[in-house]
């Protein structure tokens, strides 16, 4: 690192798109397991780095799916 001067990365955005996402997608429990498994490897390595997280063109089922699972895998 150069006095004066920041380097690197210090906040991140994650943008995750569910364009074409289909009920089965979401509750696969494989697919879950990964989705968690990221989300605790960023926190873990990176806490305090993730600044905003996007969903985009969420399905209409995303909502109970957000409110039951993948909601507890985010602090």
């Amino acid at each position: 690192m150069i006095n004066g001067n920041k380097m690197g990365v210090d906040q991140m955005k994650l943008i995750i798109d569910m364009k074409g996402m289909k009920l089965k997608d979401i509750t696969n429990q494989e697919m879950v397991g990964v989705y968690k498994q990221i989300s605790l490897e960023v926190q873990r390595f990176f806490p305090q780095m993730l600044h905003k997280l996007y969903i985009l063109n969420t399905p209409m089922f995303f909502e109970g799916a957000w409110e039951q699972t993948l909601s507890k895998c985010l602090d």
